[in-house]
């Protein structure tokens, strides 16, 4: 699977954000249950329609966000456009979390697309 290939490679480095874009119903969540199998650490899978990850997610407070993803090495996220500036967040997670400032994000571009989302943190 080419692009489950590629999105591995990209995980390689740290502070990595993956987002997976495509119409509804077409494999993006399957496609991040595949990569979970094949990662080394571990891994926290989230659903944004429980409305406590969505709290968390949202937030934006920095104690909040480090709490919920301590000792998780990869972040998924699926259907993390419903989670309001979710941009904003994934960049403020990764600023201060892993201590990266490596992110290059428009949280514009995640308002209306469904997509699943990979973090990876630093090790």
């Amino acid at each position: 699977m080419y692009i489950k290939n590629e999105i591995l490679t990209s995980l390689v480095k740290p502070n990595t954000v993956v987002g997976i874009f495509g119409a509804r119903r077409t494999g993006k969540t399957f496609l991040m249950q595949e990569i979970e199998k094949e990662l080394g650490g571990k891994v926290l899978m989230v659903q944004v329609e429980n409305l406590d990850v969505s709290e968390i997610l949202s937030s934006q407070r920095l104690i909040q966000l480090k709490r919920f993803t301590e000792g998780v090495d990869y972040l998924f996220i699926d259907e993390a456009q419903k989670i309001p500036e979710i941009g904003i967040n994934l960049k403020l997670m990764i600023d201060n979390i892993s201590n990266s400032n490596g992110l290059k994000l428009n949280p514009e571009s995640l308002k209306n697309s469904l997509m699943p989302t990979i973090i990876r943190n630093s090790k």
